[in-house]
């Protein structure tokens, strides 16, 4: 069934999503803001894509696990966390967040999509379950494009102009 398909789709948007989120806010721990912003929405994101597991397996999908994610996700950080610190920092103040922020957005806007089309699919299928989490979703993931845009527009005018 295709409602199983844009689960997984969902679910996995919205995990690698928060998995950008970490990473981001692991490259910027000096920028206590934005760190501690990009944890929140990693945590958003993750809560967001375990609770479809439930909605999958009822239409018959399996979506990999929070351990099993979180075991590769570990195996990511740590290695990030290494390349930072042999590759030291170069170019443009600015110009790495600006590339995070750049990558972030898009990424948003289509888990954006996803909770929008899943929200429609639940209202369809007499779902009310589905059609609820979806909804409940919309609020925040709009939150977390308003402040990407926001901070991109910021970064933006610091890197292009006052470089």
């Amino acid at each position: 069934m295709l409602l199983g398909n844009a689960l997984h789709r969902l679910h996995e948007a919205e995990a690698n999503l928060g998995e950008s989120f970490r990473a981001a806010a692991e490259r910027h721990a000096d920028r206590l803001d934005i760190a501690h912003l990009c944890l929140r929405f990693a945590a958003q994101c993750e809560r967001r894509a375990e609770g479809l597991r439930p909605f999958a397996r009822k239409h018959g999908v399996r979506i990999e696990g929070a351990l099993e994610r979180r075991i590769g996700e570990e195996l990511r950080s740590g290695a990030r966390r290494a390349l930072a610190k042999v590759r030291p920092r170069t170019g443009v103040a600015g110009a790495e967040l600006f590339a995070d922020l750049r990558r972030l957005y898009p990424m948003a806007h289509d888990c954006e999509i996803g909770w929008v089309l899943l929200g429609e699919a639940g209202h369809a299928a007499r779902d009310e379950g589905l059609k609820a989490f979806a909804e409940a979703a919309l609020p925040e993931k709009q939150v977390q494009i308003r402040w990407l845009k926001t901070t991109l527009r910021e970064s933006a005018v610091q890197l292009l102009v006052f470089s």
